[in-house]
């Protein structure tokens, strides 16, 4: 190991966040239509937890190519597995049987994004 390997090591955020992966028992054929009234639900409960700062990002497993199958994903900020878990399975697909939330832990160490914001518009870009 050289000392360019130790002090990129040295350079790794370590931030603690949990993954949560949402997955259907089996797909649908129109998730939406599954989702049914707990789509607005399932979207006030990500708001409360980005409110809160809990979440940290969100969203489904999706490119526009392929059909969806209604999974997803979400990053959050909890103090240790058992916390994030506890939030995971209280998300509303989670308990109505509609989704299987898993939760692992993942340490965010190196990457990056742009953030462009635009105040008369009120619009914004994520890169």
């Amino acid at each position: 190991m050289t000392s360019d390997d130790k002090s990129l090591r040295g350079k790794l955020l370590r931030k603690q966040f949990y993954a949560i992966f949402m997955e259907p028992p089996e797909p649908f054929d129109d998730p939406i239509a599954a989702f049914g009234d707990l789509l607005e639900d399932h979207l006030r409960f990500l708001a409360d937890l980005e409110m809160r700062g809990i979440l940290f990002c969100s969203g489904p497993f999706r490119d526009g190519q392929q059909k969806w199958k209604g999974d997803g994903m979400a990053i959050i900020r909890a103090g240790d597995i058992g916390a994030a878990e506890e939030i995971a399975f209280t998300e509303p697909f989670h308990k109505a049987g509609i989704r299987r939330n898993r939760v692992l832990p993942w340490q965010l160490n190196e990457g990056g994004f742009a953030l462009r914001v635009r105040i008369m518009d009120g619009s914004f870009e994520v890169e």
